[in-house]
C-alpha cells in the first residue's frame, strides 16, 4: 500500500514555525497562539499535516511574522496592516480600495479565504 503524501509547508512557514518553537519552548505553545490543535502542529512539522496546509500556512504568516509580500500591492507590508485591510469592510471610496479589498478576499495570506471563496 503506497503511503499518503501531503502537502507540505513552504520553507518560510516551517522556518517561522521552528523559531517560535524554539522561543516558545513547546509545540503545545505554538499550537496555542495559532489556536490550532497540537496534533496538527506536529503533524505539519512531520510533513503530514492532512488539512488544508494553505490555510494554516497563513495563519503561521500572521502570527509569526513581522512582514508578509502582499500579492495586490507587489511589496512587503507589515502584519498588522495585511490584516486591518483585509478585515476592513467594504467601502467604495475608490478605485484602489475596491481593488484592494477584492484582492485581499481571496489572498492566500488571508486565513479566512478559503470561507470566502466557498461562500462564508
Amino acid at each position: 500500500m503506497p503511503e499518503m503524501t501531503y502537502p507540505q509547508l513552504d520553507p518560510r512557514c516551517r522556518s517561522l514555525l521552528e523559531e517560535a518553537r524554539q522561543r516558545l519552548g513547546s509545540i503545545t505553545a505554538v499550537a496555542a497562539k495559532l489556536d490550532y490543535a497540537r496534533s496538527s502542529v506536529s503533524m505539519a512539522l512531520a510533513g503530514h499535516y492532512p488539512g488544508d496546509v494553505r490555510q494554516l500556512a497563513a495563519r503561521i504568516v500572521e502570527i509569526f511574522a513581522d512582514h508578509v509580500a502582499c500579492p495586490h500591492l507587489g511589496q512587503d507590508i507589515p502584519t498588522a496592516r495585511c490584516r486591518e485591510t483585509r478585515e476592513r469592510p467594504f467601502t467604495d471610496t475608490s478605485r484602489d480600495a475596491i481593488k484592494q479589498w477584492q484582492a485581499c478576499r481571496t489572498c492566500p495570506l488571508n486565513p479566512n479565504a478559503s470561507e470566502v471563496r466557498n461562500g462564508g
